[in-house]
């Protein structure tokens, strides 16, 4: 049996520290804003972010876009980095 509360959906990534966490509302939300965006998109999005508070790691390992937007849930509050 899994750990993860009712209601959350969890990816592991290469980034940080590999999981992040986010509700099943917050992702709907996130998929609903960012659907025509691409991967590069969302990878500099995230990369514009992180430069600003001084992250100047390598953001090619985000593969997908669904982890793009875990990132960017956790980025903007919504999610955790487990």
């Amino acid at each position: 049996m899994s750990n993860l509360p009712r209601g959350q959906i969890r990816v592991q990534t290469e980034l940080w520290d590999g999981e992040f966490q986010v509700g099943v509302a917050e992702l709907d939300d996130l998929i609903l804003e960012f659907h025509v965006a691409t991967l590069d998109k969302l990878r500099k999005m995230i990369r514009h972010a992180a430069v600003r508070d001084g992250d100047l790691r390598d953001f090619s390992v985000l593969t997908t876009r669904i982890e793009c937007l875990m990132v960017i849930g956790h980025l903007r509050s919504l999610g955790t980095n487990i």
